[in-house]
Parts: structure tokens; C-alpha cells; sequence
């Protein structure tokens, strides 16, 4: 299982809750899995997992 820094997770969530990307698409730029990047996104709008949005 591979592991991100909390700094990756908080890029990669930026650019769907910021720049816009789709989470398709952010997952295929980034490569990594789509429910990687669901998950993170979910946890953000939620406030929870020590990701939060920059909105």
C-alpha cells in the first residue's frame, strides 16, 4: 500500500476543490488510484482528516 505526505494529499485535493479538475482527472494527472483522491476530497468537504478546503 503506498503512502502520500499530507502536503500531496492537500495538492491533489486542491486541484478538484480549487483549480476545478474533476476528480478523474486530477487522479489520472496525478497517477494515482480514483478512490484515493474520492476519499481525500470527501474527508476535505468534511472537515476531517486533517484536509481542509483553501475556499
Amino acid at each position: 500500500m503506498r503512502q502520500y505526505t499530507l502536503e500531496f494529499r492537500q495538492s491533489a485535493v486542491n486541484l478538484v476543490l480549487v483549480e476545478g479538475l474533476s476528480t478523474r482527472k486530477a487522479a489520472e494527472n496525478l497517477g494515482i488510484p480514483i478512490h484515493t483522491i474520492h476519499s481525500w476530497v470527501a474527508s476535505a468537504r468534511r472537515g476531517t482528516g486533517g484536509l481542509t478546503s483553501r475556499t
